[in-house]
């Protein structure tokens, strides 16, 4: 957030760099955080005061600058959802690949094909396989619709 505010102006640039280099797990200490949630009740609080200590006099000001509580929570959800998405999208992407690689291996391979429980009319393997493929790639409105 600090960064944002510097690229508009709102805080100065050094003070930004500083807060955000802070900003890092390898500073995190557990005690004092765990001590000072038992004063203020509440994480971000802390978590700002931790922050606050690492900083110079001239960036701890800075810190939390403009920003309520919850739009701290907010973005951060945002920013794991986003992060949680671009993964899932990677997963995805390696399944279909996976399974257009099988679909090609075995496009040959015959197999029964199913209908209303019953025996159908043979198809391949492969075949089967590409089906599946289409079917995560489908839109699923109709699937989300009963929920």
């Amino acid at each position: 957030m600090a960064l944002a505010q510097s690229e508009l102006k709102i805080i100065p640039k050094k003070s930004a760099i500083e807060i955000s280099k802070k900003c890092n797990i390898k500073y995190f200490n557990l005690k004092f955080f765990e001590k000072d949630l038992k004063k203020t009740k509440a994480p971000i609080v802390s978590l700002v005061n931790f922050i606050v200590k690492l900083c110079s006099e001239e960036s701890k000001k800075y810190v939390h600058y403009g920003a309520t509580t919850q739009n701290i929570t907010q973005a951060g959800s945002a920013l794991l959802m986003r992060k949680s998405h671009i993964q899932a999208m990677y997963r995805m992407s390696d399944c279909l690949k996976t399974l257009s690689k099988l679909s090609f291996k075995f496009s040959n391979q015959p197999m029964i094909a199913r209908t209303n429980a019953q025996h159908g009319m043979p198809m391949t393997f492969g075949f089967k396989i590409s089906e599946w493929t289409e079917e995560i790639l489908k839109p699923k409105s109709r699937h989300w619709s009963k929920f």
